[in-house]
């Protein structure tokens, strides 16, 4: 096997973020366990709040504006509400999952809720469960919707005499805005501590196939605790395909990293954005850094099948800072977060960074970049800033949970870089001057960003 690379420190700008919100409830333990934002509403979980958790609803556009606090019915033993959240694109629909809740006198069976957004109002739907709930299996410990599907993973789930080797089910809503549980999602192979659905994302898009233009979904499940040829515990990546609502009980295909190695945990986090799939391996290592972590980008060709386009690791290379533990896309930019890496001597206080794909003189991406740091404007020991990374186009949101009862930082994406630039006076570094001297590109390819500086 060959030798994974060691890579050299790499100098960039820094931005800050453009807005910090701190919990809106005194008793809120927590905020920032989870988020999820879409158009101007961000979703932020706070699992450890009171004894069931709870969930805010927040304004992007207008953060004056109080959140909306969203609490589990009463009626139903829920512990953990909020350990994961998820919104649909058009931001109608909201996910929270509740992963450490008694289901019929089963402990730790798991539970999800849905929310519907009605005007300016956002109503309950329903809370969901396994049909055979099983002790300990921790459904919506992640959660995942499109436009027409919701997916929840219960990682911990024993299928057999496979401990622990996890599954995922997924909802589909009618026509008359009725759920109903559609599919089981397994692992191709079974494997016991796989962890099959312990990340999820997913994605609605149009691909070509016989010329022909196809609607479809995407489902994207993390398995880090699975067994390859690698060892125990590399970690796979499932994908699945939904067309018309249908989605497979198998995946259509299995990613794995390029050069896996025992303990890697390729799978932690994942993300997808069209034709790009970003997977986290925060326990790999370097040749002179254990447990630095990495972070791989999968991309699709036009045969339809994903090969691995590269692998990224943080700026500066630490042992332990668990690079990779989440990853998100703004566009076609990878924003990877190190909730453990240190800065100076402010230990596990967090850090995260974003790569972009260098077009060559051709226009066609052939590598990827470092683009920038995203920095808080004060950095807090222990506070794991980077645990959780939310994105769209134009935002992106990293929370920084045990910063004291946690807090989310809110970063404007521009061109340039996300955020507001905290270093602009420093003198550009040489991979930012040779950002400036890149060569023109062709109409209609995607330009590499200028400076931060030039912000």
């Amino acid at each position: 096997m060959a030798a994974k690379p060691t890579r050299p420190p790499i100098v960039t700008n820094s931005f800050t973020a453009d807005a910090v919100i701190l919990p809106p409830d005194p008793e809120a333990q927590g905020f920032g366990a989870a988020i999820a934002v879409a158009q101007h509403v961000l979703v932020v979980g706070a699992p450890q709040t009171r004894q069931t958790g709870a969930a805010w609803v927040f304004e992007t556009n207008d953060l004056s504006k109080p959140p909306l606090c969203l609490l589990p019915p009463p009626g139903l033993q829920v512990k953990g509400f909020g350990a994961s959240v998820a919104i649909e694109k058009s931001s109608h629909y909201i996910v929270i999952g509740a992963p450490a809740s008694d289901v019929d006198g089963l402990s730790e069976a798991g539970r999800v809720f849905v929310w519907r957004r009605d005007g300016s109002a956002w109503t309950f739907v329903s809370a969901f469960q396994s049909n055979d709930p099983l002790e300990h299996s921790k459904l919506g410990s992640s959660v995942a919707i499109n436009q027409d599907s919701m997916i929840a993973g219960a990682p911990w789930t024993d299928i057999g005499s496979a401990r622990s080797e996890g599954l995922a089910l997924a909802w589909v809503r009618d026509p008359v805005k009725v759920w109903h549980l559609a599919q089981q999602m397994k692992l191709a192979t079974t494997g016991p501590f796989a962890h099959f659905g312990n990340s999820i994302a997913c994605v609605d898009r149009i691909t070509m196939h016989n010329l022909k233009p196809i609607s479809e979904a995407l489902a994207v499940v993390g398995s880090p605790g699975a067994k390859t040829t690698g060892g125990s515990r590399v970690g796979t990546v499932s994908i699945f395909r939904s067309l018309k609502g249908k989605w497979r009980n198998i995946p259509t295909a299995l990613l794995v990293s390029k050069d896996p190695e025992s303990m890697d945990q390729f799978g932690w986090s994942v993300a997808v954005h069209q034709e790009l799939i970003a997977a986290g391996a925060p326990n790999s290592n370097l040749p002179d850094v254990t447990d630095s972590g990495s972070a791989h980008v999968f991309r699709q060709g036009t045969d339809l099948g994903w090969r691995e386009e590269c692998e990224v690791h943080a700026f500066e290379p630490q042992r332990g800072s668990q690079f990779g533990f989440a990853v998100g896309f703004s566009k076609d930019r990878l924003v990877v977060g190190a909730p453990h890496a240190r800065d100076e001597n402010l230990y596990e206080c967090g850090r995260v960074f974003s790569y972009y794909a260098k077009p060559n003189a051709s226009g066609y991406r052939t590598a990827w970049e470092p683009f920038c740091e995203i920095r808080p404007a004060a950095l807090v020991a222990g506070g794991r800033f980077g645990a959780c990374i939310a994105a769209t186009d134009e935002l992106v949101a990293v929370s920084e949970p045990l910063a004291g009862r946690g807090r989310v930082h809110l970063f404007r994406a521009t061109e340039t870089g996300f955020g507001i630039p905290s270093s602009a006076s420093r003198p550009p570094s040489a991979h930012e001057a040779a950002m400036k001297e890149a060569p023109a590109v062709p109409s209609g390819q995607t330009a590499p960003p200028p400076a931060p500086s030039s912000l």
